[in-house]
């Protein structure tokens, strides 16, 4: 064991290398299931090697080591995998964030409450029966499912909206001179790809060519914020190559501004501040729409207060806000197979993760069109199946899609598009099995090792994930009871086809 954490090491040393890579290095060719594991299982004694010092290979005094790991497209092209690099850093004994040009991803949280994801997740589903919003852009496949979800014709029109957005707001009727000529921040908030972000900092360079400007992209996921800073740098090689465009990661929840807000870089009296938060972000807050915008405007407003810099308004920023829009017969899963695939993925692995106590125990099937049945409002879209140990085809349970209204108490409306998962069979999960199956160090887990989930068939249900399409007309009143400025002319739609099914508002404090 110890030979494998220090051959891996060494071999991981300054490069990036996918799990295939790091199999064949251990354990030769071919490659089957059983050596990708144990690569896997190496992985996680390094990781907990580097964590607790207990170095593998040989760190000069003053030095640490630590391990990368990031997401990149496949060599052949087709999908995404994860990579991974160790390296030798200068140690700090208080670690302090840089405020200016980060080079890599800035954390306020530990790598580690990332990966042991698992453990509050399997919590929260034994004890609330639901899977956090959040949960569905971890582990292993969340963030591809989510790329892949993202690249349908709908997101490419999101993408073009943010674009349109800043566009008007530099030059429409609204614009009064407010990005001014000096220092101009931008900040993504929820980035994910980060090709709607590429659209508003287009925008930005081209406004004012001699400007420089700061872009912090910040999401909760550490892949997809890689992939967003990976397309930043692709897509803007020469702004950033001639110090135009200065890219600072943030790994953080934009639901806590109180923390990530720490992380931006400084700024003085007569800068500019974009923020654009796009897809459908706001849409998984459900009832805390309202309350998260403040606090991240407060948060902001601190923020500039800290550097004695005028406070954020009309007359200085812009705050871009993607929504999506209640519309007939408008649910994400659309109606074709591939579509209805992609969005199953996303909202099932997540499920499957915290089912499983073996790799591949269970697959999701999604139904055909004209096989999905109709109870009490509801659509049965698909089926999770065991497909292991000779019980290959059995039906575990049925995942399912509702429409339901949402009233809200601040007069926000629109739909609810609710997707959840009911047991037809009865199931006990050891939790210990379930952590055993992901790889984790005991010491995640050791408090809830004598957790046992239950669940009744006919009976137990979970919530795979919710997502709000809102009403404009009630949205944008919101907005301005919340003491923004917002007009007409702010409201920017994406048109697919004949429907308009995403708007970016534009608006900023009095």
């Amino acid at each position: 064991m110890a030979s494998h954490t220090n051959t891996l090491a060494r071999f991981l040393l300054n490069q990036w290398r996918n799990t295939q890579g790091i199999a064949q290095h251990l354990y030769d060719n071919p490659l089957d299931e059983k050596k990708l594991r144990a690569a896997r299982q190496a992985l996680s004694r390094l990781r907990e090697a580097v964590k607790h010092e207990r170095w593998p290979i040989e760190v000069p005094a003053g030095k640490a080591l630590v391990l990368d790991e990031r997401w990149g497209r496949k060599a052949e092209g087709s999908g995404s995998e994860k990579c991974f690099r160790l390296r030798i850093l200068d140690r700090q004994e208080s670690p302090v964030a840089r405020r200016d040009g980060a080079n890599y991803v800035q954390l306020w949280f530990q790598p580690n409450s990332w990966s042991g994801w698992i453990v509050p997740g399997f919590a929260t589903l034994e004890r609330d029966r639901c899977i956090s919003h959040k949960n569905l852009y971890t582990a292993h496949r969340g963030p591809d499912n989510w790329l892949n979800v993202a690249s349908n014709e709908v997101y490419r029109e999101v993408n073009a909206a943010a674009g349109d957005a800043a566009y008007g707001e530099l030059y429409g009727p609204a614009a009064n001179g407010w990005a001014g000529s000096g220092d101009l921040v931008y900040i993504g908030l929820g980035t994910g790809s980060g090709f709607a972000d590429m659209r508003v900092l287009r925008e930005l360079l081209e406004e004012n060519k001699s400007r420089c400007i700061r872009a912090v992209v910040l999401d909760f996921s550490p892949v997809l914020l890689s992939v967003a800073v990976a397309n930043i740098y692709q897509g803007f090689q020469e702004q950033v190559r001639s110090g135009r465009l200065n890219v600072i990661p943030i790994l953080g929840d934009l639901e806590r501004p109180e923390e990530w807000a720490q992380l931006l870089p400084s700024i003085e009296a007569g800068t500019s501040l974009v923020v654009g938060m796009f897809g459908n972000t706001i849409g998984h807050l459900q009832y805390r729409e309202r309350q998260t915008l403040g606090r991240i405007l407060d948060g902001l407003d601190d923020w500039a207060r800290r550097h004695r810099a005028p406070r954020w308004s009309h007359e200085n920023s812009r705050f871009l806000l993607g929504i999506s829009i209640q519309r007939k017969e408008g649910a994400p899963h659309g109606r074709d197979s591939v579509t209805v695939q992609r969005w199953l993925n996303f909202v099932a692995d997540p499920l499957r993760d915290l089912l499983e106590t073996a790799e591949g125990e269970y697959e999701a099937v999604a139904l055909g069109h004209t096989d999905w049945e109709r109870v009490e409002g509801r659509n049965s879209i698909a089926q999770l199946r065991h497909r292991h140990r000779g019980r290959s085809g059995e039906v575990m349970g049925r995942v399912w899609h509702e429409e339901l209204p949402y009233k809200p108490s601040d007069g926000i409306t629109g739909v609810v598009q609710r997707y959840f998962f009911a047991f037809e069979r009865s199931l006990d999960l050891d939790a210990k099995q379930v952590f055993s199956r992901h790889h984790l160090s005991e010491a995640f887990w050791q408090h809830l090792e004598n957790l046992t989930a239950h669940f009744d068939a006919g009976l137990d249900q979970v919530v795979l994930c919710e997502v709000t399409q809102f009403n404009l007309k009630t949205f944008r009143p919101a907005l301005r009871r919340m003491g923004v400025i917002h007009g007409d002319s702010q409201v920017y739609k994406a048109k697919v086809g004949n429907t308009e099914p995403y708007a970016v508002l534009a608006f900023a404090r009095n």
